[in-house]
């Protein structure tokens, strides 16, 4: 396991801060947390990805890892945060 921080994130992956390289191709589970839309409800999600690109960035690495499943059912929470952010609202 290791920290990091999101620098983008949509449907379709996120793209992490790094101080590690992860090799692309790697599979992972990504746990995101985040406050619900109210900003009172701390929620965490765990998402199977794949590391899909890596490039160095001063001392550390950015990542892009896309979502290998996001569906409605099991992630609305973390969908309808990526929604509101998107809408500019979260």
């Amino acid at each position: 396991p290791m920290e990091a921080f999101i620098s983008s994130i949509g449907r379709g992956g996120v793209g992490i801060y790094s101080p590690k390289r992860i090799e692309a191709g790697e599979n992972l589970m990504v746990k995101i947390s985040f406050l619900q839309t109210n900003g009172n409800e701390e929620v965490s999600e765990i998402i199977p990805g794949k590391v899909v690109w890596v490039k160095e960035f001063h001392d550390g690495f950015v990542i892009g890892i896309a979502f290998t499943t996001l569906d409605n059912l099991r992630y609305s929470k973390l969908l309808s945060y990526i929604e509101a952010a998107a809408q500019g609202s979260a």
